[in-house]
């Protein structure tokens, strides 16, 4: 899908001049059918993604999308457990996704969940190829949202978001968490632990609105501010590149 108002901006920049590059498409698109959902974010909800995968033998495994307890396990595994080399990353939430956030080991003792993860991969993930296991964590994760993993340039002065997690990094989840404290979500930590992220912002979204926190129009001008900067940033870019070349 694409949005009416980036397509009048691509032309006219274009014809300005005005490079772009895939990833450059991809994202300004993306921020812009945000702001065409962004005063109306009140969207049914889903059931939870699931996928199968079959290895040798007719052993297999069921991935399903990560509920909050599963991704505060893995922000915990992910303190010793490098994500930006795709093999650990893959197994990482291939073990987590297979079975109830309530069945995974003890995250504060790591040589035994490393033992338990990578034993449980020679077994099940190995066999797959890798392209096999990498479109079924996509869609479990992400699912057919165009617009999920794509970000506006931070705002200046903004120094990040989300809870210091244990180690001094931000925490999404946990922050998610504390926000569901203060809208007085009534839920307990089990609970939301139980529930996916979507299923948990959208309680958010509603108990903010039953407070009288939720403005359409403000939500439509923030995504639109998004949108503009990405747009002004590759606008700034493409400018420099010009000149750098000259």
């Amino acid at each position: 899908m694409t949005s009416k108002m980036f397509q009048a901006d691509y032309r006219r920049m274009t014809a300005e001049g005005v490079k772009f590059e895939p990833e450059d498409v991809i994202r300004l698109n993306a921020l812009a059918l945000k702001v065409k959902l962004a005063a109306r974010p009140f969207a049914a909800l889903h059931l939870p993604r699931v996928v199968f995968l079959e290895g040798l033998g007719g052993r297999g495994f069921t991935l399903r999308e990560p509920s909050i307890g599963h991704e505060l396990w893995l922000e915990r595994v992910g303190e010793y457990l490098d994500y930006h080399a795709r093999h650990n990353f893959r197994v990482a939430y291939c073990y987590a996704l297979s079975r109830e956030h309530t069945e995974l080991p003890d995250p504060m003792k790591p040589r035994r969940v490393l033992r338990k993860m990578f034993g449980w991969a020679t077994r099940y993930v190995l066999p797959l190829t890798s392209e096999t296991v990498s479109d079924a964590l996509d869609f479990v994760l992400f699912g057919a949202d165009w617009t999920t993993g794509e970000f506006p340039p931070e705002k200046p002065g903004a120094e990040g978001a989300g809870d210091a997690a244990p180690g001094g990094k931000t925490s999404p989840c946990i922050g998610a968490l504390v926000a569901g404290v203060a809208r007085r979500l009534p839920l307990t930590l089990d609970d939301a632990k139980r529930m996916t992220a979507a299923e948990f912002y959208a309680a958010l979204r509603g108990a903010r609105a039953a407070d009288g926190g939720f403005d359409g129009s403000a939500e439509r001008k923030d995504a639109l501010g998004d949108y503009f900067r990405a747009r002004d940033e590759i606008r700034a870019r493409s400018s420099a590149g010009k000149g750098g070349s000259a």
